[in-house]
């Protein structure tokens, strides 16, 4: 695998309602499974809190290990949490239920 392989990434936010959810996806590499780009995908749902930030390294890795295999990765931050909109303070589980 070459680091220009595991380099690529394509983030956006995503428009939900009021709020902007910040994403990151990683395609699958060219030419990795069965003569198709995407033989599937993930999302990850990242976890609570300052576990948040502990874990954006993990799934780096972990995109970066699947897209070789042809499998796709979606990673993204709950609302008032990481790079989307709103501050911490105003985050509620029925806003995450609804961002998932």
């Amino acid at each position: 695998m070459t680091l220009a392989a595991t380099s690529v990434r394509d983030p956006f936010f995503i428009d939900h309602k009021d709020r902007r959810l910040f994403a990151i996806y990683h395609p699958a590499a060219s030419g990795s499974g069965n003569g198709s780009n995407t033989q599937g995908g993930v999302v990850f749902f990242a976890p609570f809190a300052e576990e948040l930030n502990r874990t954006r390294k993990m799934a780096t890795l972990l995109a970066e290990a699947l897209s070789p295999h042809g499998i796709a990765t979606l990673v993204f931050d709950y609302s008032c949490t990481g790079d989307s909109t709103g501050r911490f303070e105003q985050a509620d589980w029925a806003h995450w239920i609804d961002d998932g």
